[in-house]
């Protein structure tokens, strides 16, 4: 394939996923760009998962055998794939069409560039979208005091980054991604927001971003005062940053035509018991 289409690689961490997993599959095959690798990272399942991933031949790359969780399978993916530009992707998420095509012009435009990321929708397990959720151009302290407005399922890596700064940290459960977005702004790797609308993540009872809210709590503690400066490490100057880098985002936001803050998590949730 000519430098006009550099291989795109996309890894799909997947335990038990059956329910979900075709949709994702299929986000992947149906992009319109026409050198994409994608591998599929299948943890051991014992539902339908492999017999669809089997359905699909040699349009896909896959494994099934046990790993050590999802950054353990992210990072084999990894390992294992060819690609100039990575993602990961996982089983209930799914790419809007046109994605990686809008991705590798917006590279090659910028050569600088290493980490993209975009907007994404939220859906829920049916695929009706919940929200449409607009990000923030890049703010490292932001990132840090205040929150993770990175969406992982809309971010996408030069293969560079990684011989930059590793791969995802495997002693993290939840917030891997986020460790890993941190470890980017400290090496003050250039980013690059995409004003438009990359993927949809699904949320579902079984998802670990509502699942997990008292070790997700934990891990994101620790990260912030990991990667804080020490001269802000007191948690009076911690809540402080937090408060101003906040209101910073907010207005950002405003910026870009968002003027509903609310949760996703919390509106997920009043749909699930009818109160939305």
């Amino acid at each position: 394939m000519s430098a006009q289409y550099p291989l795109v690689s996309i890894i799909t961490p997947s335990f038990n996923q059956g329910r979900f997993i075709k949709f994702t599959i299929e986000s992947v095959l149906g992009q319109d760009y026409p050198n994409i690798e994608y591998i599929v990272m299948d943890g051991g399942s014992t539902d339908e998962t492999v017999d669809i991933l089997r359905s699909y031949g040699n349009r896909i790359s896959w494994v099934s055998e046990p790993d050590k969780g999802q950054t353990d399978a992210i990072n084999k993916g990894i390992r294992k794939s060819s690609g100039e530009i990575i993602a990961y992707l996982n089983s209930d998420d799914v790419y809007l069409p046109g994605t990686i095509s809008h991705i590798v012009r917006l590279l090659q435009e910028n050569p600088e560039t290493e980490f993209v990321y975009g907007d994404f929708h939220a859906i829920d397990e049916n695929g009706a979208i919940l929200d449409r959720i607009k990000t923030i151009p890049f703010d490292p302290n932001i990132l840090l005091y205040d929150a993770n407005f990175i969406s992982q399922p809309a971010s996408f890596y030069r293969r560079s980054l990684f011989d930059k700064i590793g791969c995802f940290d495997d002693s993290l459960h939840y917030l891997m991604d986020y460790e890993f977005f941190l470890r980017a702004a400290r090496r003050r790797i250039k980013f690059q927001l995409a004003r438009r609308y990359l993927s949809a993540i699904r949320y579902h009872g079984e998802c670990k971003t509502l699942t997990g809210a008292e070790p997700w709590a934990e891990e994101r503690h620790a990260l912030k005062r990991k990667y804080a400066r020490m001269r802000v490490q007191s948690p009076a100057a911690m809540k402080l940053l937090a408060i101003i880098y906040r209101l910073k985002r907010y207005l950002l936001l405003i910026g870009r035509g968002r003027l509903d803050f609310m949760n996703i998590k919390v509106r997920y949730k009043q749909r699930r018991i009818g109160t939305a």
